[in-house]
Formats: structure tokens, sequence, C-alpha cells
């Protein structure tokens, strides 16, 4: 993760009778006794870390100033500022994207036809002479920041080509959302063998050509991701196949309003989330108003929260996943309700 930093050690001391104090201005921890301690910076800034190392023979202690640097990669979504990655610069992973080690790996190469029907950098993981059979290899995004407001839509568009080998050989892609920087994924989208094709079956090692690419969308307010802090993971899963292509990874937003809109949004919770359809929601904001939207927006439930903590019950909820919004005369938020 961008913003954790693993500290090592390394001062030459006699273990039997040594103890550490460090100190990380800024972090959080901001100081600690392990002898290697795992400190989390939340703000973006230069941070300065002291040790002071005791054992039998005495005490040193080190200041390094600055020695931390931590430059917030958020990419911030508004109704003028899109993300995009076409994966074209010879930098892979892109700045502040991740490639976490597995038994086989994206990449990125040049074909003759992408989308735009001319030679173009792509990102594609080799199916044809890889077999890890089951095995996946990830691909995360930097972290972006989704836009906000009763009326926003924000939504996730990539170009992909794939052919496959045969009905023997079902590679699969699927699509990962964290929330919490990378701590724990929730999958949007899934695909495998025939149901990913976007051409017929080929023999041999392929490359797209101009009219086998496609272009996907997924609409992530209707998923319950608004206002979000996301990071999204691109999965694709070996079965000894063909080669996957991937191309032009855009976040955009419509609609979306101030974050002004949005203070005191924190001072609302829903617990448990998941759950089975019975559920509390504990708050300081006054008189606000509910709607529990399903994934194609449909409101299928609105009511008032008079207390600070209330208990809502549902009714005939399949499992999955909902939005909620919120909102009174002077805010209006959402959050994402899970049911089990």
């Amino acid at each position: 993760m961008n913003d954790t930093v693993f500290f090592v050690d390394h001062s030459a001391v006699r273990l039997a009778s040594a103890s550490w104090n460090w100190s990380f201005p800024g972090g959080n921890p901001s100081s600690s006794n392990l002898e290697n301690p795992v400190v989390v910076y939340n703000q973006a800034g230069n941070y300065d870390v002291t040790l002071t190392v005791t054992d039998a023979f005495g005490t040193s202690s080190q200041t390094i100033n600055n020695f931390i640097t931590y430059i917030d990669t958020t990419s911030i979504i508004t109704n003028s500022n899109n993300y995009q990655e076409g994966f074209d610069t010879n930098i892979f992973p892109p700045q502040a994207w991740q490639l976490p080690s597995s038994s086989f790996s994206w990449g990125t190469m040049i074909v003759d036809t992408g989308i735009n029907c001319y030679p173009n950098k792509v990102t594609y993981v080799d199916h044809y002479n890889i077999s890890q059979r089951g095995d996946e290899a990830y691909l995360i995004s930097n972290k972006v920041k989704l836009g906000s407001g009763s009326t926003a839509v924000n939504y996730l568009t990539y170009d992909y080509a794939y052919s496959g080998f045969s009905a023997a050989h079902n590679d699969g892609f699927r699509i990962d959302i964290s929330t919490d920087c990378g701590a724990s994924w929730d999958s949007i989208y899934g695909a495998f063998g025939a149901d990913l094709q976007t051409t017929g079956y080929v023999t041999s090692q392929w490359q797209p050509t101009c009219d086998s690419w496609k272009t996907d969308s997924i609409n992530l307010t209707n998923l319950g991701y608004n206002n979000d802090t996301i990071m999204v993971r691109f999965v694709s899963i070996n079965d000894y196949g063909n080669l996957f292509y991937m191309d032009n990874v855009n976040i955009k937003g419509e609609n979306i309003l101030s974050n002004i809109f949005l203070s005191g949004e924190e001072n609302l919770h829903i617990f448990p989330n998941p759950n089975n359809g019975k559920f509390s929601i504990q708050t300081k904001i006054n008189n606000l108003n509910y709607s529990i939207l399903n994934s194609l927006g449909k409101k299928i439930q609105s009511g008032k929260i008079p207390l600070e903590k209330s208990e809502i019950k549902t009714t005939d909820l399949e499992s999955g996943v909902y939005l909620i919004i919120f909102n009174n005369t002077k805010k209006t938020f959402t959050r994402k309700l899970v049911i089990n």
C-alpha cells in the first residue's frame, strides 16, 4: 500500500538486553517499542524518523530528517476531471499501480490493431504459453476518489479482446474493488471462456483484429460506490488458453456535487453491514431521510431516521449490494448496503 512503511532496525546490539524507541511524527502509530514496526501515513508530506536503541553497552540515537516522502497519488473524479490509463508509457505498471508477484503476470506490448484500428500499446496476459491453470495474476490501480452527491454517477469503462483456444481452456477475467487500501476486496464482475470471448476460438497465438475489441462499462454508483476512495484490481485467471488484452481504463463521473454537501458524513454508521436485512443506523446528523435503491437505481424502501440510533428492517430483499441515499436540508450522501 502506498501509505504503509515497514521499518527494519539494522543496529549492532546485544539482542538479549536491547530495547527500541522509535518516533514517527505524523505517522500512525507515532511511536513504537517494536524492533521492526509498521507505520501508516495518512497525509502527503515529508516526515522525520528517530530511533533510540539501548542495550547493555549504552544508548544510541539517530534522527533522519525528511526520511519519509509520501506523495498522494489519489486521482479525484469530478464532472470535468476523469481518470484515464492507456498503458502508453514505458513505465509498467503505471505510476502508483501495483503488480503483485504471481506464477504469471500482466505485461505490455504493441499490437498491430488496437480498438482504434491502428497500432497501439496495451496490457495483456499470455495464457497461450503459460500453463498455471487456476492461478490468478493481479494488476491493481492507484487510489481513485469517486464523485459524490445523490445524483452522481461514477462508472468504469475499459476495452478488451480475447479469442480463447477451445472450450476445454476457459481463461477468466474478474474485476474487484477495494475501499480500504487493498485490505479487502469485493468482486463486481467476472467472466470465463465463451462468456469472455470477443471473437471465435483461435488455436494459435492470437493478436486482436480491428473488429475483435469490445468496450465494457460498469456503473459503480449502482453498485453502491459513491464518494468512496477505491482501488480497482484487474484479475486474470489462467486456464492455458489464449492471450487476453486490455486497454483504455477510464473512471468517469457525472452530476457530481461539491464536497461541501458531505460535511458530517463521517458521523453516520451502519451496522452490521453485511446483514440479513435487519440493521441499525447510528448518526449525530439531525432530520435524516433515507432511500434504499437496487442495482438498477429503483427505489425499494424509504423513510426517516428520527433518533441517533434507529433500527431498520427491509422486506423481501434478495442477497446483493444496495445503495442507501441519506439527505436532509443541508446534506446528501450515500452508503453501500450488503444483504447476505
